[in-house]
């Protein structure tokens, strides 16, 4: 830590216009939002799941409204009611199934990209830096600080 904080100083000296921000002054900045972000967390993911909850539903009942002729022909075919009900609740489980697994897919994704692009910000515009794409280099704090140009 303490070669970090001579280096920052050398950068500081000879560029005193950039901010010069550490992985330790960026945990200082972002520690204090995690904390009050994380007493939310209950809350937030409460007032989420209600509002997926309300979202499936309206587009159950809107999928059942525009095939109400459709369902009529299957009742007039012979169909009972439990067999259409079966029908339409098999078709929404595959495909609540396939969403959920293109979701899945499209998280890891994202969380790949993110292991590899960092963003560091400290007041100004700042560089991205790639990261190594082994999974054990990948989440190790880097030693050097990253310089952020002043606007």
């Amino acid at each position: 830590m303490a070669a970090t904080e001579t280096i920052k100083h050398s950068i500081a000296t000879w560029l005193p216009r950039a901010s010069v921000a550490s992985p330790g002054t960026m945990l200082q900045l972002f520690g204090g939002v995690s904390q009050t972000i994380g007493r939310f967390g209950p809350l937030a993911v409460a007032v989420g799941a209600a509002a997926a909850f309300a979202l499936s539903a309206m587009l159950v009942l809107g999928v059942i409204a525009e095939r109400r002729r459709e369902l009529a022909v299957l009742r007039v075919l012979g169909w009972q009611e439990a067999q259409v009900r079966r029908q339409l609740a098999a078709e929404m489980a595959v495909q609540g199934l396939l969403g959920g697994l293109l979701s899945l897919a499209l998280i890891a994704l994202g969380a790949a990209l993110m292991a590899r692009v960092a963003i560091f910000a400290a007041g100004g515009v700042c560089q991205a830096t790639i990261r190594s794409t082994s999974r054990s280099e990948a989440f190790k704090p880097q030693a050097a600080p990253y310089i952020c140009r002043s606007r």
